[in-house]
Formats: structure tokens, C-alpha cells, sequence
């Protein structure tokens, strides 16, 4: 799991070091001084990435837009199993 405010969100893929995937983009919700985009990863699984207003200016966030999502690794938590 990725905390969605620790996801970095490019037109590019991520530069060496970040783990990524490239997703589509499903909707946006605005929070205040904040939006929470969502996208869907392969296998359709669900990505949510908050970020500021000025940090998307530069992407096409359209539903159905390609971007690419990518994050540190040490981001990432391993929850247990059942």
C-alpha cells in the first residue's frame, strides 16, 4: 500500500529509483486547496493520488487520459494478510 499523498503523478515514465505503472484516469474530486485524482492500473486496480491544484496543472487529467503514477520505495507499507 502507497499512501495516496506520497504518489507522484507525470506524463513520463518515473526516472530510475521510483516504482511506477502508467494508469487511466476515472475522475477527480476537489478537496479544498486539494484534488484527489482517481485512476485505474491494469487488472483494474484502483489508484488514488492527492495532490495540490498547481502540482496537476500540467497534466491532462480528461477521463480515460493516460498518466503515469509512481512512488518511492521506501512509500510503500506490506500490510498483513489474513
Amino acid at each position: 500500500m502507497v499512501s495516496d499523498d506520497r504518489v507522484q503523478l507525470s506524463n513520463q515514465p518515473p526516472a530510475d529509483g521510483y516504482n511506477g505503472l502508467q494508469a487511466q484516469v476515472v475522475g477527480e474530486e476537489f478537496v479544498g486547496a486539494t484534488a484527489i485524482i482517481h485512476l485505474e492500473g491494469a487488472d483494474r486496480i484502483e489508484i488514488k493520488a492527492q495532490k495540490s491544484h498547481d502540482e496537476l496543472e500540467r497534466l491532462n487529467l480528461a477521463p480515460g487520459a493516460k498518466v503515469w503514477v509512481s512512488w518511492r520505495p521506501e512509500a510503500t507499507h506490506i500490510l498483513p494478510g489474513e
